[in-house]
């Protein structure tokens, strides 16, 4: 059994408040269940190879993440979990696992390797010398992402190729160094509607049906998505335990597209998916309480 439970979250709560709302969550119930626990914010960790600090987690040590990675580096992120792990420190999710599904692209290679279906989706190149000619064989419309990024952050619906040359140029003029952007055929059926399903070391704790009813196109809750009860079907259930094999996953949403046939497409896998959704249909079950007791094993 671990010894304390350090909960990792940001020192200004109030410029994330749904992860504040974990935080708090958090010590509540590791309050109740009588768990040792501590707070460290992410702006005050210092790496040092040779740091003896009893104020740190150490071996033996678990540890739940609330970090919003749309507004801190991936990298910092990635080398601090990584330097508590390399202490002995429990992670719900490994380094590795976060470091690979967190590129989009990375993980729709993955996935369509093991069978799970994913839409078409091309890695381009952003600058100004892109022509169309590179996805003249692609049935538009097509949504355009950056490689990382989450809450529906950079992402784009793009109905012709002339959308989509306007925004790769306009992204090449932003960013002049080259850097990638994934372009998947759209499931036009799906537009404004995903199906997250959450998973814990193995076992679905359920699914929602995410709806923009906004007629927007991202499903997300921070982007105006409302859930819904989604019952998992068995071949929901096969694909949802593949990804979480072939990624090592601990705790992570999975979510997946449906196109008019009912068939599902793998679109993310986020290994920080938001709570409120969730909870706000399945009622019964408190997502902070599983991951603690999981951890604390």
């Amino acid at each position: 059994m671990s010894k304390t439970l350090w909960i990792l979250s940001s020192k200004y709560a109030e410029l994330f408040p749904l992860k504040e709302e974990k935080v708090q969550e958090s010590i509540e119930i590791a309050r109740k269940l009588g768990i040792p626990h501590r707070q460290l914010f992410f702006e005050d960790c210092v790496l040092d190879t040779h740091q003896e600090d009893s104020e740190t987690p150490e071996k033996g040590d678990a540890m739940i993440v609330f970090i919003s990675r749309a507004h801190f580096s991936k990298d910092k992120l990635l080398y601090v979990l990584q330097y508590f792990e390399s202490r002995g420190v429990k992670l719900i999710n490994s380094t590795q696992t976060i470091y690979t599904i967190s590129d989009k692209w990375l993980t729709n290679v993955a996935a369509a390797a093991a069978g799970v279906p994913v839409p078409r989706t091309r890695l381009i190149t952003t600058s100004k010398e892109f022509v169309s000619s590179e996805l003249s064989d692609f049935s538009f419309p097509v949504v355009a992402k950056t490689p990382d990024g989450s809450l529906g952050l950079g992402v784009f619906w793009c109905e012709t190729i002339e959308d989509l040359t306007d925004l790769v140029t306009f992204s090449a003029v932003q960013k002049p160094l080259v850097s990638s952007m994934l372009v998947q055929e759209a499931i036009v059926a799906s537009k404004g509607s995903d199906v997250r399903v959450i998973i814990l070391n193995g076992r679905i704790l359920g699914a929602i049906l995410r709806k923009n009813e906004a007629h927007g196109f991202k499903a997300n809750i921070k982007q105006g998505g409302k859930a819904t009860l989604y019952t998992v079907d068995k071949t929901l259930e096969k694909y949802t335990h593949t990804i979480s094999k072939i990624f090592h996953l601990g705790f992570a949403g999975l979510d997946f597209l449906v196109d008019d046939d009912g068939k599902y497409f793998l679109t993310e896998v986020n290994a920080d998916p938001g709570f409120a959704g969730f909870q706000s249909v399945h009622k019964d079950i408190r997502l902070s309480k599983e991951l603690i007791s999981e951890l604390m094993k």
